[in-house]
């Protein structure tokens, strides 16, 4: 008899196990259709509006998350793809699903004003004033546009630390994941987590960064002349470099590796990141997936690199014209785009080229591509 009812009791336990294993996967699963909705990478309705996303729908949406956050692209909802899910991030959709990058909106002048109307209390008023001016400066450095606090009256952007409650049309989510969110100009509102740990300077917990968020409108203006270099960076963003601070005469090329997740930063005689026999005073640089290699471009010769390979480069410079037959020599810049082209960017043009391709017509740098007219 008492083994039977041991036999019983762990029958009962075994159900239950398994029924609170079965609930947190359903929770993670709902978690994880949330999440892909709010951030535009699934069209299905929400698990309130009681209809699962279709299986192959969801899938497809995991798939693309997966491979822009640079995790095994499984499909499915597993561990490492949860954790990347509730990293903190920007409240905004992520943009780089599609192939044109469309600003919003824009600013009509050129002297804006911002009025911070409340601080966070993990800093105080004058070091939260501080980061805030800070990051300010950063993008005047870099853009036309000038900016000048005002503590009264009316302001073009308005800045404000608010908790999870409904005083927001986006509300948040407490600490952790959203940290912050903006309208586009000219609204020029900016929302700070309040319910988030803020600090500044201090290694022991992570700094804000220094510049907002998903800052409304304000970025670096490359319309006015030739970029330095462009880069498709983590999470599949398109990254322009003019005039950054602290290189004289900017970057010579930028380029992350899809495969290993590190960035390269090079300007003449050097590397940040530690490398050997790279050439010095690199052209441009980019990532070939179809052979997961770095390509080095300079004058009218190419170097191919493995980074997993011990090889060097006793064969190389090789002919430009090996890879584009009728590219520019010496470009600016070089992009891998998401749609298997590259794009060689030179003064006011940039070619959109395919391998062993003849190069077609250049288009107009700002008109065809950053869309400055629009």
């Amino acid at each position: 008899m008492g083994n039977m009812e041991f036999l019983l009791e762990l029958m009962v336990l075994l159900v239950l196990m398994t029924t609170a294993a079965s609930g947190r996967r359903a929770d993670d699963f709902t978690g994880a259709v949330v999440y892909l909705k709010k951030y535009a990478y699934l069209n299905a309705p929400l698990p309130s509006e009681g209809r699962r996303p279709p299986p192959q729908e969801m899938k497809a949406a995991l798939r693309v998350f997966q491979k822009a956050t640079q995790l095994q692209v499984s499909g499915r909802v597993d561990a490492a793809t949860l954790r990347m899910m509730r990293k903190p991030r920007c409240g905004e959709e992520d943009s780089f699903r599609f192939h044109r990058y469309r600003v919003l909106g824009h600013w009509r002048k050129k002297m804006l004003t911002y009025r911070i109307l409340n601080f966070t209390p993990d800093l105080g008023q004058g070091k939260t004033r501080q980061a805030i001016t800070a990051a300010f400066r950063y993008w005047s450095d870099v853009s036309p546009l000038k900016f000048r606090e005002t503590q009264t009256g009316r302001a073009d952007i308005k800045i404000s630390f608010h908790r999870k409650d409904k005083s927001c049309p986006v509300p948040f989510d407490g600490r952790g994941q959203v940290l912050a969110h903006a309208d586009a100009p000219e609204s020029g509102t900016v929302h700070f987590d309040s319910d988030e740990v803020w600090t500044e300077g201090k290694p022991e917990k992570p700094p804000p960064p220094k510049k907002s968020p998903s800052a409304p409108g304000v970025a670096p203006d490359p319309c006015g002349s030739p970029v330095d270099a462009v880069m498709l960076g983590p999470q599949q963003k398109t990254f322009v470099f003019r005039g950054v601070p602290g290189a004289a005469g900017g970057l010579s090329a930028a380029v992350t590796s899809q495969r290993s997740g590190k960035t390269y930063f090079l300007k003449e005689n050097r590397v940040w990141r530690k490398l050997s026999n790279i050439p010095a005073n690199i052209d441009a640089a980019f990532y070939l997936s179809k052979s997961k290699t770095l390509i080095f471009i300079k004058g009218s010769g190419y170097w191919q690199w493995d980074e997993t390979s011990t090889s060097g480069f006793s064969s190389y410079p090789r002919p430009l014209s090996l890879l584009f037959p009728g590219a520019p020599g010496a470009p600016d810049a070089a992009l891998a785009s998401s749609d298997g082209n590259i794009l060689l960017f030179k003064g006011s043009q940039v070619w959109s080229v395919k391998l062993q391709k003849h190069v077609e017509k250049p288009r107009s740098l700002a008109a065809d591509w950053l869309k400055c007219d629009d």
